[in-house]
């Protein structure tokens, strides 16, 4: 559904219909008025997601994009076209990388990109590179993946437990995507010997920023190590 045009306030955000009467003689369609898009080929919607002048929806069995003609929607002219057959498997697997989408399907990793013609299309980023590895998560885990943004280093992080752990909130496994170096980066968190702590969701915010934390060096005991001039022994960490 989409509401009215919201140029008259935002009081018209909630008139998901046409502003003139349908059973009166002026009954046309306008510009500004609000509705509704029908995909019926569209199964199980997991993410609206706009990106540009266009809106995309995500489904468990493909990828559309609804556009306005000249990069402006109306009630009474836009399309809807279909992208891929390749759909998302979870929601949680949906990042947006400042606008950007990345999302997992059964097949692999996926995004936009421009094609060859100037358009955007799906993209697999995984097939060429990491495939092999990807498809050993195993169905099951893949379906508990849950992907964050870190905006300050520009990567994209998915986390997901072992395709054996009886606890699906334990996130083992781990999978980076530098949007620099277009590599991923797989790492794993291994159990401790007993009362294994363990993640269970990650967040970035790019509005704290780094840099060195001086920690002051104590025995077992809690008493400041010192040296032979007593000055404190000090270490330096990036924070």
């Amino acid at each position: 559904f989409f509401s009215q045009d919201l140029i008259e306030g935002v009081d018209r955000i909630g008139e998901l219909l046409q502003r003139n009467d349908p059973t009166s003689e002026l009954s046309d369609l306008l510009d500004t008025d609000g509705g509704s898009v029908n995909i019926p080929a569209a199964h199980d919607i997991r993410k609206l997601h706009a990106f540009g002048a266009d809106l995309y929806v995500f489904a468990t069995n493909g990828v559309w994009r609804i556009s306005g003609v000249d990069d402006v929607f109306r009630a009474t002219e836009y399309s809807v076209q279909k992208l891929s057959e390749d759909g998302i498997v979870t929601e949680d697997s949906f990042v947006s990388a400042s606008g950007r989408p990345y999302w997992w399907s059964n097949i692999g990793i996926h995004t936009l990109g421009v094609l060859e013609n100037g358009g955007v299309g799906v993209q697999n980023i995984s097939v060429q590179t990491i495939q092999t590895y990807w498809e050993a998560y195993g169905a099951t885990a893949r379906g508990l993946v849950k992907g964050v943004y870190d905006g300050l280093r520009r990567r994209v992080l998915w986390m997901l437990p072992n395709s054996d752990e009886t606890n699906e909130n334990k996130r083992n496994r781990f999978l980076l995507y530098d949007e620099t170096l277009r590599a991923f980066i797989p790492w794993t968190i291994a159990d401790q010997a007993s009362q294994t702590d363990y993640v269970v969701d990650a967040i970035f915010d790019t509005g704290v920023t780094s840099g060195d934390v001086t920690y002051n060096v104590v025995d077992s005991s809690g008493n400041p190590v010192v040296v032979s001039s007593g000055n404190p022994v000090v270490v330096v960490r990036s924070g």
